[in-house]
Order: C-alpha cells, then sequence, then structure tokens
C-alpha cells in the first residue's frame, strides 16, 4: 500500500484562486492506496470533490492529532450528517464539516482524483 502524495492544483496560465483559496488533489491510481495528509490551516473552509470513471467510490477521512504522533483517521461527515466513506461522482461537492487538523484520501475501490479546496477567507 502506497501513500500518494498531493499536489496543489493550478489554474491555467492568466487565471488565478482568489486570494485565501488553494485547492488540493489527489490521484491515487488503486485500490490498494491512500491519500497522503494535506495539514489544513486553523478554520479553513473544506469541500471536496471527486471524479473518476465507472462505480468508483473513496472516503474522505481528518484527525486532530498533530503531526509527530500517530494519527487515527476517521471518515469525516458533511453539514447533513452524510458521512463521506463511499464518495462518488455523482455525489458532486460535498462540504466538510469537522474543523479538522489533517485531511487525506483513505479507502478507494478504483483509481480516482480528488479535489479539496480550502477557503480560508472569511465568509461574507
Amino acid at each position: 500500500m502506497a501513500e500518494i502524495p498531493w499536489t496543489v492544483e493550478l489554474l491555467p496560465e492568466g487565471k488565478q484562486y482568489p486570494t485565501g483559496i488553494r485547492v488540493i488533489k489527489w490521484v491515487i491510481p488503486t485500490s490498494a492506496d491512500t491519500g497522503a495528509p494535506y495539514y489544513c490551516p486553523q478554520f479553513a473552509g473544506k469541500s471536496v470533490q471527486m471524479t473518476a470513471g465507472g462505480a468508483a467510490t473513496a472516503a474522505v477521512e481528518g484527525t486532530l492529532v498533530p503531526e509527530g504522533i500517530a494519527p487515527v483517521y476517521t471518515a469525516l461527515k458533511t453539514p447533513l450528517a452524510v458521512v463521506l466513506t463511499a464518495l462518488t461522482t455523482a455525489n458532486g461537492i460535498q462540504q466538510i464539516l469537522e474543523d479538522c487538523y489533517a485531511v487525506r484520501v483513505g479507502a478507494v475501490s478504483a483509481g480516482v482524483t480528488v479535489y479539496l479546496f480550502v477557503s480560508t477567507t472569511a465568509r461574507r
């Protein structure tokens, strides 16, 4: 089982995300792999979306345990208490309820790409 690193998704030349916005991307090739944790800024708003072919699913997990200690990951939920253990392309964009320290892609059923939208700007 490999831990796949995340990357920061960049926009095409000449375009940029607003200040305080970051899009994290995991490309998980097989069901034996997980995503490396992304350590979120404090009080950041988070949403997640998956792209894949077929009936692929992915779990989105988080932890409050800081770096240097063995983390315990738990499936995250949406504000409507939907547990994100079987995120699919049909789910669309899902907001993450918990204000966790780290987010990662856990178990996947096949090769998937998962995007995490992180906003550190105040809502108006």
